[in-house]
């Protein structure tokens, strides 16, 4: 988005969790972002402000020169300053794998302790 009263405007709005403020947000849509593994992809058009429908999370990250992650909406995820080719990454993926696999791992000890012995 350009400089000027829009682009401060439309910035207010994604910054807000307020219905009333977000039902004012104009449906222009400057760029659209393509899903990859782990992000997101794309150009951000006009615009230097690039907005995901995903949970907050301060591990997404903007590839190349850009600001850390911002609420967007009172929920989404945000960057400021995502001008030209645009990459969104989450940072820490592999914590979340570990804590998975950990917990599967868990869940298969559970079972094998809980199961009922088979009479013969």
């Amino acid at each position: 988005m350009p400089a000027g009263p829009g682009h401060d405007e439309t910035r207010t709005i994604a910054r807000s969790d307020d219905p009333d403020a977000i039902q004012r947000l104009r449906a222009e849509v400057t760029g659209t972002l393509a899903a990859t593994e782990g992000g997101w992809v794309g150009t951000s058009g006009r615009g230097d402000l690039a907005t995901v429908a995903t949970a907050y999370d301060p591990s997404w990250e903007l590839v190349g020169p850009g600001t850390s992650p911002e609420r967007s909406f009172g929920w989404a995820t945000s960057f400021a300053g995502a001008t030209g080719d645009v990459q969104i990454r989450f940072g820490d993926q592999f914590p979340r794998t570990l804590a998975m696999w950990l917990l599967a791992a868990v869940w298969a000890v559970a079972l094998w302790v809980t199961r009922k012995p088979v009479r013969r």
